[in-house]
């Protein structure tokens, strides 16, 4: 009886030994208070900050920097940084901070981003087969289309050949995109299959609809995946380029992507010019000069992409 009684105590025991070795971790280690404004959270919080410690807690928040654990966390300067991200972003922690990580690496430099590329040369080619498919000039009689198409052919007209090739581009794309999806693989191959210069100009029209509703599919998933893995603080990456975001707008809308070269010239309509006046003291947020920076560092930078971002960032 008393050994049953004494083994009864044991967990209790157990239990209180954590607390105190809990509670002489936190008078040694204990991280220190939050800068700033630690009434606010999020945006609001950040902007309380020195720019420099609020594009670190960022970092931190996006999966640019790894979250200070073990050892590193001794340093009063780490302890600070931590106290920050928590306050801006209260559920990150070093396991989900891990995660982030590895979510943006694999969206910059893995698979997902491979992905991305894929997606990108697919919505290019798919804008390519629209015009190849328009200019066909097909009517609704599949089998007058084929019998034209043949003769076109024959007499050296490219107009079909440069059709089958757009086709195929937008096919290997897609697959590269799609690999590894399962069911949607499948649906990449019917639309492949389903999809012929003979047909009519509403059925290669619904065609590639059906091949812009796959992509956006993707898109939208991927999108899904990048937030879940980065957590409430994800940063809205671009998986497009500005000129692919136009472009995948034109094929869900029916548009057009063409532009007339006087309309480049003309310039901005009258009255809409920005004048220095209108940008006297004003700079980039701390977040955007981060970006900039982040990506003149990148081995991928090229000058015109970074003119892009800076520009973009400017209108916005």
């Amino acid at each position: 009886m008393k050994k049953k009684r004494a083994s009864a105590f044991l967990p209790a025991r157990a239990a209180a030994s954590e607390r105190r070795a809990a509670k002489e971790f936190d008078v040694k280690y204990g991280m220190r208070p939050a800068p700033g404004d630690a009434t606010k959270s999020g945006e609001e919080y950040l902007a309380t900050l020195p720019p420099a410690l609020a594009g670190q807690v960022r970092a931190i928040a996006e999966g640019r920097r790894a979250f200070p654990t073990g050892m590193g966390l001794r340093s009063p300067q780490a302890q600070e940084l931590v106290a920050a991200a928590t306050q801006y972003d209260p559920t990150i922690d070093a396991a989900n901070a891990a995660t982030r990580a590895a979510t943006r690496k694999d969206f910059t430099s893995g698979k997902a981003a491979q992905n991305l590329t894929s997606l990108n040369t697919a919505i290019g080619h798919l804008a390519t087969l629209r015009q190849s498919a328009r200019a066909l000039n097909n009517t609704k009689l599949r089998a007058w289309n084929t019998v034209g198409n043949y003769l076109a052919n024959e007499t050296g007209d490219p107009r079909v050949r440069n059709f089958s090739i757009a086709r195929q581009a937008v096919a290997s794309e897609l697959t590269r995109a799609f690999r590894g999806t399962g069911g949607s693989m499948t649906e990449v191959k019917d639309w492949e299959n389903s999809i012929n210069s003979a047909d009519s100009p509403d059925q290669l029209e619904g065609a590639i609809q059906k091949a812009t509703e796959l992509l956006r599919s993707r898109l939208d998933a991927m999108q899904s995946q990048y937030q879940q893995g980065l957590g409430r603080s994800a940063d809205v990456m671009q998986f497009l380029t500005p000129k692919n975001r136009q472009v995948l707008e034109n094929l869900e809308t029916g548009g057009t992507t063409e532009r007339k070269t006087s309309d480049v010239f003309a310039g901005p309509p009258a009255g809409t010019a920005i004048t220095p006046e209108d940008v006297k003291g004003w700079r980039y947020s701390p977040e955007r000069e981060q970006k900039l920076l982040d990506y003149m560092h990148s081995p991928k930078a090229t000058p015109e992409g970074f003119a892009t971002m800076a520009t973009d960032a400017a209108v916005a």
